[in-house]
């Protein structure tokens, strides 16, 4: 399943200029996020909020004699030195604030200025000359350096500078952003979980896609992707900064704005966890000599699952296994917030396809009754089965891939076991000679412990719940009296 919104949709060329910015940089996770997030969408409902911080905060560092000689001196300009200078300067455009931080009197308006903005805003002007591949350096340079001489008193200078860095940053972001603009995801999720305390929960994908302050994540699974790249987003720049044991350089408050704290998927200990843990040590360690990791190395995985020589699955099952792949830890960590995207997004699917086409089985009246809907307990029947046979397929494979007893009881029980399982198939994909089996079993392999093991994953975490069958069919009840409402305020209004 392919994730329909994603929270950083950059080009590889703004994900590489990006990675240039921070890179060695000891800048720390949430210092990344927020630069991120200016160069994505400005600073609150304006994008070019901080090219006028820049432009003014440079006119007024000329007009106090800051000693710029350009505005490029304004990128290794140290925090304590400039500081100082505005805490000397007696300007009356500059007030020292308590904690150090400083409100500037800036033409159309005022800035807060303390030692994670101006660092910010270092970041922001290297962005705006190293851009597209310095494309722009000489334009930018030249028209910062404008308000550099000009002062505060030379609001054409500012205002100048203002719109046309706005228009290199408008053309970029079309260029290189999937939503031109690029204002969506990261500054409609933050909003929102910012008001609703910062915490994800199962119920979280449901609220957020039926808020009416939603209107960009049309479905259910496109909100629920999109929750999952904002925590994704997050735990990677914390992963990177804690990598390079970066300093602490946020301001106050910083840190709750931009945490968000979820379940983690793992924290149940399940003691059928290892369900699949029976199967031969030769296949074992095929899977564990595979590359790749998470979601993606998983979604690789069930793609050689059906794509294999064999046929090794329905595509009604790998339509089912598709959005747990996807979803990974995060589906893991809200397992209930995905049987609705396996249950729900199916019927949601088909309502925009019946209304795109004028073709439906079902009436829209009757279908946004979710009456088509999956129980919960037959999808998790139904993921239990797929992971078995995936389990057998393994057993099969190693049966055909050693061809004698080995003399290790655990293995031969197992071969011996795959020898029998083998019999029951009757798939044509199978007729062939020994040799040519066991080349497909070997390539696919890998593959087919990997799904095994995300369905295995998936199954613990609801598990993990501790919820019973009776309490998962009374679940799917109520969610689907709030689906069916929804989908009727949507399609049938």
């Amino acid at each position: 399943m392919a994730q329909p919104e994603t929270l950083f949709t950059w080009s590889e060329t703004a994900r590489t200029e990006f990675d240039a910015l921070v890179d060695g940089s000891n800048a720390s996770d949430r210092f990344r996020l927020a630069l991120a997030q200016t160069i994505a969408s400005g600073w609150g409902a304006n994008r070019d909020k901080p090219v006028w911080a820049l432009a003014g905060t440079l006119a007024l560092l000329g007009e106090t004699g800051a000693g710029l000689k350009s505005a490029l001196d304004f990128l290794w300009l140290p925090a304590n030195t400039a500081f100082a200078h505005l805490g000397a300067c007696r300007h009356p455009a500059v007030s020292a604030n308590e904690g150090g931080s400083f409100h500037l009197k800036l033409p159309g308006g005022g800035l807060l200025l303390d030692r994670f903005r101006l660092k910010l805003l270092q970041k922001y002007l290297e962005f705006l000359i190293s851009c597209d591949g310095f494309a722009h350096s000489g334009e930018v340079a030249g028209l910062l350096d404008a308000c550099l001489r000009g002062g505060l008193s030379d609001k054409g200078a500012i205002d100048t500078a203002v719109k046309s860095i706005a228009k290199i940053l408008y053309r970029y972001r079309t260029e290189h952003f999937d939503d031109g603009h690029a204002t969506s995801a990261f500054s409609i999720l933050r909003a929102y979980l910012a008001g609703i305390g910062d915490t994800i929960t199962d119920d979280t994908v449901f609220e957020f896609w039926s808020a009416e302050t939603n209107s960009h994540f049309k479905t259910y699974q496109a909100s629920f992707f999109a929750l999952k790249d904002y925590v994704d987003a997050l735990a990677e720049a914390r992963s990177r900064a804690a990598m390079r044991r970066a300093g602490e350089i946020d301001a106050p408050g910083i840190a709750a704005e931009l945490s968000v704290d979820f379940v983690d998927p793992f924290e149940f200990e399940d003691e059928d966890g290892a369900a699949i843990g029976d199967v031969a040590d030769d296949a074992e360690q095929a899977a564990a000599a595979a590359t790749g990791s998470g979601e993606e190395a998983a979604s690789a995985a069930l793609k050689a699952v059906a794509d294999s020589e064999v046929k090794l699955i329905k595509k009604r099952e790998e339509m089912l296994a598709a959005p747990i792949v996807s979803a990974g830890r995060f589906g893991c960590s809200l397992p209930l917030a995905t049987l609705r995207l396996l249950a729900f997004h199916p019927i949601q699917s088909a309502l925009s396809n019946s209304l795109r086409t004028g073709k439906a089985t079902l009436s829209l009246e009757e279908r946004v009754t979710c009456v088509e809907a999956r129980r919960y307990g037959v999808l998790m029947g139904e993921i239990g089965d797929l992971e078995t046979a995936m389990t057998e397929w393994l057993k099969i494979a190693f049966a055909i891939r050693t061809e004698e007893a080995t003399g290790n009881a655990r293995a031969d029980a197992i071969r011996a076991e795959g020898v029998q399982l083998l019999k029951t198939r009757r798939s044509q994909s199978l007729a062939r000679p020994r040799e040519e089996l066991a080349d497909a079993f070997e390539r696919v392999e890998r593959a087919l412990m990997a799904l095994a093991r995300s369905l295995a994953d998936f199954r613990a975490a609801v598990r993990g719940r501790r919820v019973r069958s009776d309490d998962l069919d009374s679940g799917f009840e109520a969610d689907r009296a709030k689906f069916a409402a929804q989908l009727t305020k949507l399609y049938a209004t």
